[in-house]
């Protein structure tokens, strides 16, 4: 019966979702004290921690993430499966990006098809660096509204950018 409840919720939602994009509407603005810009959708909001924005109705969002200083990771070396491994869901599909597909925040780029609680998202991460700093940019949406979304996180992806 919960199970039953939450997919009613989650269908409303979604439908309030497919209503709330942007259809190319928005601007670009500057994210933790100017330290990011990137694209603002709208009906995007910008969220602090981590900082990036968010789609609050269809649960999609582009974050920036700063790697720890232990974790050696660069760009050429790259992400390896285990980074992307986690117990509270299961990878379906994982592959680098072609470098022609690279243009996103100018880094390694990396996608990953996976399900969460019985739901199917997508993520898109890119490993980028900002002097020795080394930033995963992550955008992450539902499958069920790629078609909705995708060009939007893309597009936020691509304008994301380190001060």
């Amino acid at each position: 019966m919960l199970r039953a409840q939450l997919l009613a919720v989650a269908m409303c939602v979604s439908g309030l979702a497919f209503s709330q994009l942007s259809k190319g509407e928005g601007h670009t603005i500057k994210l933790s004290d100017g330290k990011f810009s990137c694209y603002l959708p709208k009906y995007f909001e910008i969220q602090d921690q981590p900082t990036g924005v968010i789609h609050k109705a269809s649960g999609t969002f582009v974050i920036a993430v700063k790697v720890p200083g232990d974790r050696k990771l660069s760009l050429q070396g790259g992400l390896e499966r285990d980074f992307f491994e986690d117990p509270r869901y299961d990878i379906i599909s994982l592959r680098e990006e072609p470098s022609h597909k690279r243009h996103v925040a100018g880094g390694r780029l990396y996608w990953m098809h996976y399900k969460l609680q019985g739901f199917d998202f997508e993520r898109y991460t890119a490993l980028v660096s900002h002097g020795e700093e080394r930033y995963l940019i992550i955008g992450n949406y539902p499958v069920k509204l790629k078609d909705q979304v995708h060009e939007e996180v893309i597009k936020v992806m691509e304008s994301f950018r380190l001060h």
